[in-house]
């Protein structure tokens, strides 16, 4: 698991500087872990990269004291969140509780003429996104913010308003 931390800072949104921090994760609390060479082909972490990785319950401490009652952004969000879920359920008794924005869903309702696949990739290669740098937390958190804010700017460009965008939405079922 690699983490990047995502806040609305100022009340605009923006990929929080002082905190641009991310952290490989080991899920075993034995720090055994074993990444396949697709996985390290993919997002070029490897096993020796893991060997000093913090804990899983380290750094889910360390997570949801940041994150507070923030709204999650992330593509596909929910597989992530059932992790988190999981683990704080788990170890800390805490239910995960927040909103959370999925790339994923916008994309598919709101490009659904417009593309065939809706991975990250395909949503950055469409808006024009460097996508070179991905399967990093830092890079991938930016990408999806770079999609998400770029797909308001269509929904705000062709509907006005997200009320709108959701009522057009709502009579095309």
């Amino acid at each position: 698991m690699n983490f990047c931390f995502y806040s609305k800072y100022n009340g605009k949104s923006t990929i929080e500087q002082l905190r641009r921090v991310t952290f490989f994760v080991s899920s075993s609390s034995f720090h055994i872990v074993y990444i396949s060479d697709f996985i390290e082909n993919l997002t070029g972490i490897s096993n020796r990269m893991l060997h000093d990785a913090r804990g899983e319950k380290d750094v889910l401490r360390e997570y949801i004291k940041f994150i507070g009652n923030d709204v999650i952004i992330g593509h596909n969000v929910r597989f992530d969140i059932r992790f988190i879920y999981d683990a704080l359920l788990r170890d800390y008794g805490v239910l995960f509780q927040n909103d959370y924005i999925d790339t994923l869903k916008i994309a598919r309702k709101l490009l659904h003429k417009d593309l065939k696949r809706y991975r990250l990739k395909d949503l950055a290669d469409h808006y024009h996104i460097d996508y070179s740098h991905a399967h990093r937390a830092v890079n991938d958190c930016e990408i999806t913010h770079d999609v998400y804010e770029m797909m308001m700017e269509d929904i705000f460009d062709n509907f006005g308003t997200i009320e709108n965008y959701r009522k057009k939405r709502k009579n095309k079922k």
